[in-house]
């Protein structure tokens, strides 16, 4: 639910590539199985991803006082025989293949989710398990980066009550919660009882149980309900925007939508309108954008109110490192920031951009993965995908679920 992603100048990273461009070059051709006295053949593909999307090359070219604690160097989760494990980027196996089921490392904490028998736990890179594998390991956790560690903290459950551990499995907080949810900021979200409240990292209120849900925090400010009606909470469990209106969400770049009396407007952190103008519909700002509908029309907005443009959409996403996704006809494609087509509608889905690439998928109901010019890097061979993160992405293809990397690598024997 979390998530943060930032992007560089590309023009930054060039400034740091003097004396390590031979390096770049013999790491690709490493991975694309080029020998290394043969650059020329080098895809060009793959030098215009790196190069055109400066996600992609801060993956590849991390400072050098950090490149050894990168996760580039962890190692990644390889299906054999039905069973994960550990490979290097050769392939090579380096922690056994054991596990049903095996998650990336977290470069934050230098663990990575391992799951035998229905109990998960964490291992460190060489292996060994750090956490035992004795929680209890639900549909839709893991794989997607579902279970991990916020904060130094991790909700787990423990004979149907739920509670705290740290990075060294250590209990922190006590089960005694019917639900408990990440940290952030210092403050998670508990449900006790038939109601949800929020607690700091010593397990004490901020805002006691009182409220029918809670959403969790995002920039200071936590969206809650009571009854039919949302509101928000600061950081201290005041009720600074009361639970007045008919539908909320979150807050994001400053600004809030609500509902009420069957129309949507956007709100400050001190709960003044700053945009109104009786919108049918509005998704939250992203990259200083929004989509609003009214009359039938979808239009872009900045955060001024001032209309971009505006189209017939059929359905709308927030932008995304640069580009929004848009249905017309059926059909998917992304505008850019002016509201003009960057890629036109031709895909029957599509995912939003993340790390210069997006998930699309075709006619045949198999997904691949374009760049931002629309070319497809990655052909559409597969039947499931989930974006990519730190690098890589989680893809089933003849009913096995398995990591790729950015070029098209697949860790499975």
């Amino acid at each position: 639910m979390f998530c943060s992603n930032y992007i560089k100048p590309v023009s930054n990273f060039f400034a740091q590539i003097q004396g390590k461009l031979f390096i770049l070059l013999f790491f690709i051709t490493l991975i694309s199985g080029v020998s290394s006295t043969s650059f020329s053949q080098v895809d060009t593909s793959l030098l215009k991803l790196i190069f055109e999307n400066p996600e992609t090359l801060e993956f590849l070219l991390s400072d050098s006082e950090e490149i050894n604690e990168s996760e580039s160097d962890f190692p990644i989760p390889i299906l054999s025989n039905g069973l994960y494990g550990y490979s290097n980027r050769n392939k090579e196996i380096v922690i056994r293949c054991k596990y049903d089921k095996a998650e990336l490392f977290d470069p934050s904490t230098g663990l990575a989710l391992v799951v035998l028998d229905g109990k998960f736990g964490f291992i460190d890179r060489k292996g060994t398990l750090v956490i035992p594998l004795k929680y209890e390991y639900n549909l839709g956790y893991g794989m997607t980066g579902i279970i991990k560690f916020s904060e130094g903290l991790l909700p787990v459950e423990n004979n149907g009550k739920q509670g705290y551990i740290d990075t060294k499995g250590k209990v922190v907080i006590p089960f005694k919660f019917k639900e408990a949810y990440y940290f952030s900021n210092g403050l998670a979200v508990v449900k006790v009882r038939d109601k949800y409240g929020v607690i700091d990292r010593e397990g004490n209120f901020v805002a006691k149980p009182k409220y029918d849900f809670c959403y969790g925090y995002v920039e200071g400010m936590c969206l809650v309900r009571i009854k039919e009606k949302y509101g928000f909470i600061d950081t201290k469990g005041n009720e600074v925007i009361p639970c007045v209106f008919d539908d909320a969400l979150h807050f994001s770049e400053g600004l809030a939508n609500v509902k009420s009396n069957g129309f949507w407007k956007f709100i400050d952190k001190e709960g003044k309108v700053v945009i109104d103008d009786n919108f049918e519909y509005a998704t939250i700002f992203s990259e200083g954008m929004a989509f609003v509908k009214k009359n039938d029309l979808v239009k872009l907005i900045d955060k001024t109110g001032k209309v971009i443009s505006q189209y017939q959409f059929e359905s709308v996403e927030p932008f995304s490192e640069g580009l929004a996704r848009v249905q017309v006809g059926g059909k998917w494609g992304y505008i850019d920031k002016e509201g003009n087509f960057a890629i036109q509608l031709q895909f029957d889905y599509c995912q939003n951009f993340s790390e210069g690439l997006a998930a699309v998928g075709t006619e045949n109901g198999k997904y691949g993965f374009i760049d931002k010019t629309g070319k497809i890097i990655i052909p559409p061979v597969y039947d499931d995908v989930w974006g990519f993160k730190e690098g890589f992405a989680y893809v089933k293809k003849n009913y096995q679920w398995f990591f790729i990397d950015i070029f098209g690598n697949e860790y499975i024997k």
